[in-house]
């Protein structure tokens, strides 16, 4: 059962993780405590610098209650059962820690490559205008899409600095979006207005899809909830 705890929390740590590679289970450590063996062990995340311990599990048996704890055994049918008890305990900060390290670590050259799940903005929107007649129906689109999604609780950006109207922009935006952690980017163009059809992208591939507007909340839900 013990073993079966252990895996459990290393796999919901690799869960959010950009690198899942990096976590493993320290050593078994055995305590006395009241002449009962207490085992802990750890789940470790692996840095080039060492090791940051995330969370330490502990299976403190039964003698170390005072008073004893009984419960009801509905397999055996005994009576009353005293269990040993399974005390998982973390610190805050350094979990914080090894998930921004984890994602700066795993990025490339700037990017902070957060977790898809957990990552502070999940899309961001991207606006192309070329013809300065279509700003406002674009930035209007661009709102559009950004309540869409955040009422599907998408945390979504739509700064102005993102209003792209000069040649090589494009990809400076899309750079600085790679860099600040945000896994998918929506591009809106003057095309968008006709047919309402947008590029999705994604930031670990690098790869653009084109999808209807109507269709980005639940496509979206569907690959975060994944």
């Amino acid at each position: 059962m013990f073993y079966k705890v252990q895996r459990q929390r290393k796999i919901w740590w690799m869960k959010f993780a950009a690198n899942p590679g990096r976590f493993f289970i320290s050593d078994l450590k055995t305590d006395s405590i009241n002449d009962q063996a207490m085992q802990t062990v750890s789940v470790k995340s692996k840095f080039h610098f060492g090791n940051v311990e995330l969370e330490k599990l502990e299976l403190i048996p039964y003698g170390c209650f005072s008073p004893k704890l009984k419960f009801l055994d509905e397999i055996r049918k005994a009576t009353s059962v005293t269990p040993s008890i399974i005390r998982s305990s973390m610190v805050l900060e350094n979990g914080t820690l090894a998930t921004l390290l984890d994602a700066v670590d795993t990025g490339v050259k700037s990017e902070i490559n957060f977790h898809r799940r957990i990552a502070p903005y999940q899309c961001c929107i991207v606006t192309s205008v070329t013809d300065q007649g279509n700003l406002v129906e674009l930035q209007d689109l661009a709102r559009y899409i950004t309540s869409l999604l955040r009422r599907s609780n998408i945390s979504t950006l739509n700064a102005p600095k993102y209003l792209i109207s000069e040649d090589g922009a494009l990809g400076v935006a899309l750079e600085e979006m790679d860099n600040i952690g945000v896994p998918y980017g929506i591009l809106l163009d003057e095309g968008s207005l006709k047919n309402g059809l947008l590029q999705l992208r994604n930031r670990d591939t690098t790869i653009s899809e084109t999808i209807h507007l109507s269709d980005v909340p639940d496509y979206l839900s569907k690959i975060f909830r994944s």
